[in-house]
């Protein structure tokens, strides 16, 4: 008989949603760290990796924190569909990105679409629903400004360092 496996029919807990949540974020940081590493003969942009990995590495501690903070009860519920769909659209968006990029303007260009997906919705989702408390502009300034400043340093390259090549 065909049909859904346990495991897609299965609704994730709230604690489980915001498991995955953080393994997102520990993703994207790795990524981040790889790009550090390949572009590391490029002093101004292996910071710039360094820095976004950074700020994944927090995200994901500031989820682990919600996570923590949350009474045993609300964290046995089951997530919200919104929240669901939100993290199956990240996955998906961030295995498709992992790929390694050749140049400095592949890598800044594939970050502005991780960076731009359900990643950040996430994170905006989880605050939202279950530490109302962070919520509101602060939140959302600081994921705006998150992609801002990869769209801008993008928008900014010339071609010479645009066409720097990465070391894998």
């Amino acid at each position: 008989m065909m049909g859904k496996s346990s495991s897609e029919s299965q609704v994730p807990t709230v604690e489980q949603a915001i498991d995955q949540a953080i393994a997102l974020e520990h993703e994207a940081e790795t990524i981040y760290r790889r790009w550090q590493e390949a572009f590391a003969d490029y002093p101004p942009i292996a910071s710039l990796w360094e820095e976004y990995a950074d700020e994944e590495r927090h995200h994901a501690q500031l989820l682990a924190s919600i996570r923590q903070r949350l009474p045993a009860g609300q964290r046995e519920q089951p997530a919200g569909s919104d929240l669901c769909e939100a993290l199956r659209t990240a996955h998906a968006i961030l295995k498709r990105q992992s790929r390694k990029p050749e140049t400095v303007g592949e890598a800044l260009e594939v970050a502005v679409t991780i960076e731009n997906s359900e990643i950040n919705s996430v994170l905006e989702l989880v605050v939202e629903h279950f530490a109302p408390d962070l919520a509101g502009e602060m939140i959302h300034a600081q994921l705006r400004e998150h992609v801002a400043r990869l769209e801008t340093r993008l928008q900014s390259l010339d071609s010479s360092t645009r066409n720097l090549k990465a070391v894998w």
